[in-house]
């Protein structure tokens, strides 16, 4: 009687139909393609940028609530 029943509960799908989940998720693909390809990307613009963008993450591993206490008030 045990070999019957589940031991684990296992969350259904959100939605049932996998032919529907694989067209969805086929049709976002496809999407992102066609919305990259319609994108020029600058490279050394990207390259020239990540050093600030570098700057600007560790800026937020980094707060300074003491020194900038009356601008946060």
């Amino acid at each position: 009687m045990s070999g019957s029943y589940p031991n684990q509960w296992k969350k259904p799908p959100l939605i049932s139909s996998a032919w529907v989940r694989y067209g969805i998720t086929a049709m976002v693909v496809i999407y992102l393609y066609l919305a990259t390809q319609s994108i020029s990307i600058n490279w050394m613009r990207i390259y020239e940028g990540s050093e600030r963008g570098w700057r600007f993450i560790v800026a937020f591993m980094n707060p300074d609530f003491a020194g900038r206490w009356d601008n946060i008030w």
